[in-house]
């Protein structure tokens, strides 16, 4: 048994402290903690590059959640990657929603008719070619 004295409460049992993160605002109880967690989740997932240009990241209370978002590219003004974003509940740091925008340019949509005319066909019979 490990003799540790850092618990919140010296012998709490588990529904004490439970208690005490609930009357705190849940374990997520601070923007900058949620911020942290976001840092920590968008280097993971995406690489430290991709960190450092999504920072700053903020966090913007939801209620019972968190809404932690980068600021890469939150204009939509360049064609790619976006704004990474994370929702993070506070009462218990269950993460619901992750990922990155992905930005589009106007144009014809992948896949779709339009997009495939814009690259030449190999298809002898597509171009009138016989064999």
């Amino acid at each position: 048994m490990s003799d540790d004295t850092t618990k919140p409460i010296q012998d709490a049992s588990p529904e004490s402290v439970w208690l005490l993160y609930e009357m705190n605002g849940g374990i997520i109880s601070k923007p900058e903690l949620a911020v942290k967690i976001g840092e920590a989740l968008c280097g993971a997932h995406y690489g430290p590059q991709e960190l450092e240009r999504q920072k700053p990241l903020s966090a913007v209370d939801k209620g019972n959640y968190w809404r932690v978002e980068g600021s890469w590219n939150r204009d939509a003004k360049i064609d790619g990657p976006g704004v990474f974003f994370l929702s993070i509940q506070k009462r218990d740091g269950l993460i619901t929603d992750l990922g990155q925008w992905r930005h589009m340019l106007p144009g014809p949509l992948p896949g779709s008719k339009k997009w495939w005319a814009q690259f030449p066909s190999k298809d002898p019979k597509a171009s009138g070619q016989s064999q």
